[in-house]
């Protein structure tokens, strides 16, 4: 497996679903990039990361003590920020050419950044993965049978994954990032009798790949 953290198989509770209610939510983009910069004035850039983190916040208002406890139990079986997880934004939207991953040669699929509801559509809706930036046909579209629910794999009708190929998917839907609480208590507002306030930052990490577990 390429990185540990690229494959988890907890989820955060999803606010479309569980929550039943709108919450409203901030996240940034940003790549890590080395300058240097020269006596004469110039600069040197070299990108460092092969895709976007993403950083998550979340405004929890006015909600019921019962449906809190969905999250202070996640929060406490992660153990605050040790536990890496899925993270589905709430709605769907255009994603073009999301970093999926490196191939590895011997695994045969590729599990995508994104969370699929319902049947497995036709492949206008399936989106399009694409192999250093060339589109990849004779694909086998299917729903992960390890991991979080409703992840969608691509996986190869014949051959591997090329080795050392970078793999990119442009889709339509919920993006999945993998992520972690930030390193900071939560701090929980008693408003009224049985509802609460809260804030929660999520810290997203780095997707190296994809792969599945070993």
């Amino acid at each position: 497996m390429g990185n540990p953290n690229s494959y988890v198989t907890e989820i955060y509770p999803d606010i479309t679903t569980e929550i039943g209610s709108v919450i409203p939510l901030d996240y940034d983009e940003y790549r890590m990039t080395l300058m240097t910069e020269f006596a004469d004035g110039t600069e040197q850039r070299r990108s460092i990361w092969p895709s976007l983190r993403r950083n998550i916040s979340l405004h929890y208002r006015y909600l019921h003590t019962n449906t809190a406890y969905l999250f202070k139990d996640f929060y406490r079986a992660m153990q605050g920020p040790l536990t890496a997880f899925a993270f589905y934004f709430p709605n769907s939207r255009y994603y073009e050419k999301e970093y999926v991953g490196l191939g590895t040669g011997f695994y045969n699929l590729l599990i995508l950044p994104r969370k699929y509801e319902g049947y497995i559509p036709e492949h206008s809706l399936k989106g399009q993965l694409f192999e250093n930036g060339v589109p990849v046909s004779d694909l086998i579209w299917d729903l992960a049978s390890t991991g979080p629910a409703g992840e969608l794999y691509a996986l190869w009708n014949t051959g591997l994954p090329t080795l050392g190929a970078v793999y990119n998917y442009t889709f339509n839907g919920r993006l999945k990032v993998n992520a972690r609480f930030e390193a900071e208590p939560i701090i929980y507002s008693e408003v009224k009798n049985s509802y609460l306030n809260f804030d929660v930052k999520l810290v997203g990490l780095q997707a190296s790949s994809y792969d599945p577990p070993d």
